[in-house]
């Protein structure tokens, strides 16, 4: 009868901020694919995704202040006033040290009372009735 043979996983670990905000765990597999370069991602690779009623969130303007770090043009001064106030659910990050970014979020708010939910709505002028729902935002940042 053949023996199994052991296996023996190892992963690095970290916490990355965004700012002085907020803070994601992320994760990669050892040793690499490509030996020197590492990839890491948040959820970890095979969890299942994130709601955002459970992710980090981040102001949004702090969020654009970070992603201008990474090259955006888009500051917190090109938005309206009324999405300013909403908050940023960061639902993937995936890095890598080649410099490879990419963030995906949903722009809401976490409702009060007894059972809180993240509400994904967003009133662009206040006092007409229309809203936009699902709003989400992905900064890509890529070398090349």
């Amino acid at each position: 009868m053949a023996k199994a043979q052991a296996s023996t996983k190892v992963t690095l670990s970290a916490d990355i901020k965004i700012g002085t905000d907020i803070t994601i765990p992320i994760s990669t597999p050892l040793p690499p694919t490509n030996p020197g370069e590492f990839s890491f991602q948040y959820p970890a690779p095979g969890a299942p995704p994130v709601k955002p009623a459970n992710a980090p969130k981040i102001a949004v303007g702090k969020f654009l202040t970070w992603a201008e770090s990474l090259g955006s043009s888009v500051t917190k001064s090109n938005l309206p006033t009324s999405l300013q106030t909403l908050n940023i659910a960061v639902t993937k990050l995936d890095l890598d040290t080649k410099g490879t970014v990419e963030v995906d979020v949903t722009i809401g708010k976490m409702t009060t009372g007894a059972n809180p939910k993240w509400d994904s709505t967003w009133t662009p002028i206040s006092g007409l009735s229309l809203s936009l729902s699902d709003v989400s935002l992905s900064v890509n940042r890529t070398t090349g």
